[in-house]
């Protein structure tokens, strides 16, 4: 089911202020009342959302420990038995969801000033800690030898894509829990991207200051591994990506402090770019096509969610408002909900907020 979206007429439903610093990580669990986040200590909360828009958001039910870095991306398979976590600590971690809690932990919900103001609570205020389940992983997955930075899951669940800062790209067999296929790049793997069919993928590589090579942009064949084109060139700089669901285009976007910023849409049959999206103000962190095949959401360093329409580039709304610059509070994640109308932020101010895109 794909939910019609009034990008002009979104609202926020809720702001979860967390504490300890940044939050990097966001996912719906199958549903768009269970949601999951995690920030750059390596945890990862649980919260149930209310049914109505607007009632205070409960305390998180549950603690996943395990990763012990900064968490760079969560996903779900869509049966919303699976969470996936991806972590500077170098691992891959699956956690069961219908598992039984190990026992309860204290944890502390002290948001940042910052965060309690725009959540709408006094500064200062700090609420005590709150009892809440814990759980660790149901396995680990430590092919990757530096930061994961990266990482895709297709359509069905079936197939994900991690890549790490030594540019090692892996691509796993979920329900079997094998390894299928890797690939080496010069660069670091800042993002990588896989088509829902699994038939797609798409690499984003940084080059450090005087290294040899140059940053790239490169679309690949899972299924024979093969380089089918560089784009490099219409997309240079590129640090995320991300398929539209039909797979026939592949997005990019800009990454670092790179001023201005730019969008790129681009034909996965022939490699070349369609058009440009020019709007960010600094670099971009997270690329989502909407499930309609009309719009596009991405995110980053200005601390703004923009749409945008795919057929002409016209960016048609802006969730947010730049809240002081791209060292201050920028996004680090998006998530779209299974009713394809709710979407989730993470961001470095120490939120979590939750948007309605039908108004």
């Amino acid at each position: 089911m794909t939910g019609s979206i009034n990008p002009a007429a979104a609202k926020r439903l809720w702001s979860i202020p967390w504490d300890a610093g940044f939050v990097t990580a966001v996912s719906f669990l199958g549903s768009p009342r269970k949601l999951a986040a995690g920030n750059e200590h390596g945890d990862i909360l649980l919260w149930d959302l209310p049914e109505q828009p607007g009632n205070e958001v409960p305390p998180p039910r549950r603690l996943l420990k395990g990763h012990i870095n900064f968490v760079t991306a969560l996903a779900v398979t869509p049966d919303g038995r699976w969470l996936i976590s991806a972590s500077y600590d170098h691992t891959v971690r699956l956690w069961d969801l219908s598992a039984e809690a190990e026992g309860n932990v204290a944890v502390v919900m002290e948001p940042k000033q910052k965060a309690q103001q725009r959540a709408g609570r006094k500064p200062g205020e700090k609420p005590p800690p709150v009892q809440v389940e814990q759980q660790i992983e149901a396995s680990v997955r430590t092919a990757h030898g530096d930061w994961v930075r990266g990482m895709s899951l297709n359509g069905d669940g079936t197939r994900l894509l991690t890549g790490d800062e030594r540019g090692l790209a892996v691509l796993w067999d979920i329900p079997g829990g094998k390894e299928l296929r890797r690939w080496q790049v010069p660069g670091w793997l800042q993002g990588v991207a896989l088509s829902r069919d699994a038939k797609q993928m798409a690499t984003c590589e940084f080059a450090t200051r005087y290294a040899l090579f140059k940053n790239a942009a490169k679309l690949w064949d899972p299924a024979t591994g093969e380089m089918k084109a560089d784009l490099s060139q219409p997309c240079p700089r590129a640090a995320c990506a991300g398929f539209s669901p039909d797979g026939t285009l592949v997005a990019t976007g800009m990454g670092g402090e790179w001023e201005p910023a730019r969008v790129c849409i681009i034909d996965v049959a022939t490699g070349k770019k369609l058009r440009e999206l020019p709007g960010h103000k600094h670099g971009v962190h997270s690329i989502l096509f909407h499930p309609d095949g009309k719009h596009l959401l991405t995110s980053g360093r200005d601390t703004c969610v923009r749409i945008w329409q795919i057929a002409d580039g016209k960016q048609v709304g802006v969730l947010g408002q730049p809240r002081g610059g791209q060292s201050s509070d920028f996004i680090y994640a998006l998530s779209l909900a299974p009713d394809d109308v709710t979407l989730a932020t993470a961001d470095m101010g120490g939120l979590v907020e939750v948007w309605s895109l039908a108004g």
